[in-house]
């Protein structure tokens, strides 16, 4: 166990773009996780008895906040946007039940939706608060 944290310590202090790469596939872990829990809650959301804006509310506080742990120290570049917004936007299709092969549009999508603030505007609203800037 000792020689593995030795390990891990020396990949973070002597290889910049080792760490990168460590960075990059936490990001991608969260965004796994949150699959994981969208697809655990697929029983609750394919039941009729729920009402759409609760399901959406579901998924605002059990999915988001997973994909959402730790992102105020994120540097979010722009195909690591495209994947969040691609994330964002497979929850809603799986929460309204839209095939992919179904030809609607993501603006579609959100507008039957309404989900308020987007997965990135959440991201943004958390780094901001972090560092401050907003109360």
């Amino acid at each position: 166990m000792a020689n593995r944290w030795g390990n891990l310590l020396t990949l973070f202090f002597w290889a910049p773009k080792s760490l990168q790469i460590v960075i990059a596939a936490m990001k991608l872990r969260r965004l796994l996780l949150g699959r994981k829990v969208m697809t655990n809650l697929d029983s609750i959301l394919k039941s009729r008895d729920i009402t759409l804006p609760t399901k959406v509310c579901l998924v605002k506080t059990m999915v988001f906040p997973v994909v959402i742990y730790g992102c105020e120290s994120w540097t979010v570049k722009k195909a690591e946007r495209r994947r969040i917004d691609a994330f964002e936007l497979w929850c809603w299709r799986r929460l309204l039940r839209v095939p992919w092969t179904a030809r609607r549009s993501n603006q579609s999508i959100l507008k039957e939706i309404s989900p308020g603030c987007s997965l990135e505007g959440l991201m943004l609203k958390l780094k901001l608060q972090y560092l401050g800037h907003l109360m």
